[in-house]
């Protein structure tokens, strides 16, 4: 008697196997878990910096409460088991607790370029995993001035996989020259360890880990929907000390 697979049931595995490969491709090196366009950060107390040629980057001020949230598009060994971007789950995250501990410092990047230098207190890190898919997109797009009725809410919704700290966040933003032609950029760098969740077995013993990668600050127009201060997109990196193998007359070694 032959079985029958359910439309939906199909749908998924197909989804599965497509994207399967893809990801296996991406893994490599001390890359874990990585974010990409669907995640936005936005501030309690940022101020709009009015550059020259109408443009601008947002400058947090000393206490002001740092959230971002995103979904996660790859997941790689030890939690590839976690298959985002399936029509029915998504991973969603959450930083929060997170604060500016000074303004925002503004010096020369290169001639007529500028750098904005911001560091914030530790935090937190949430990871969800849930079913349906609920969380807004970019391309949803994202609903303005935030927190709103859907975020951070239906991003920190379904069972809590893992779960950390962040501490050592530093964000900058580049702008090469004061015209309206500039060429923007920016980044982040901070640590991070894992403290709980459902999946904290898969990951136990890792230590403090590196998170990082670019910070699209709020200048001219298109990178950030209203109310936001950030685009970031960036990885989680992952390094476990390994315990390596001896024998007692090597050791003996050691004390001679």
């Amino acid at each position: 008697m032959k079985k029958s697979i359910g439309v939906a049931g199909l749908v998924a595995m197909l989804a599965l196997c497509a994207i399967a490969p893809a990801a296996r491709a991406q893994c490599g090196g001390q890359l874990l878990m990585k974010f990409d366009a669907d995640c936005f950060a936005y501030e309690s107390n940022a101020t709009l910096s009015v550059l020259e040629g109408g443009t601008g980057a947002y400058k947090s001020n000393a206490g002001s409460q740092l959230t971002v949230v995103g979904l996660m598009t790859l997941f790689c060994a030890p939690l590839n088991g976690n298959v985002p971007n399936l029509p029915v789950t998504e991973y969603s995250f959450v930083w929060s607790g997170l604060s500016a501990a000074a303004a925002t410092t503004e010096a020369v990047y290169i001639v007529n370029g500028k750098k904005w230098d911001t560091d914030y207190t530790p935090g937190n890190f949430y990871i969800y995993e849930d079913s349906p898919a609920d969380a807004p997109r970019a391309t949803t797009p994202m609903p303005a001035n935030p927190p709103n009725a859907t975020v951070p809410v239906n991003f920190q919704d379904g069972t809590l996989i893992l779960q950390g700290t962040i501490a050592n966040l530093h964000t900058i933003v580049t702008r090469s020259n004061n015209t309206a032609s500039a060429i923007w950029g920016g980044s982040f760098l901070a640590d991070y360890q894992f403290t709980g969740g459902t999946q904290i077995g898969l990951v136990a013993g890792s230590g403090i880990n590196s998170l990082n990668g670019n910070w699209c600050g709020k200048y001219p127009t298109g990178c950030t929907p209203t109310g936001y201060t950030a685009h970031p997109n960036g990885k989680f990196d992952y390094a476990v000390t390994t315990v390596k193998g001896s024998t007692w007359g090597a050791i003996k070694q050691l004390y001679r």
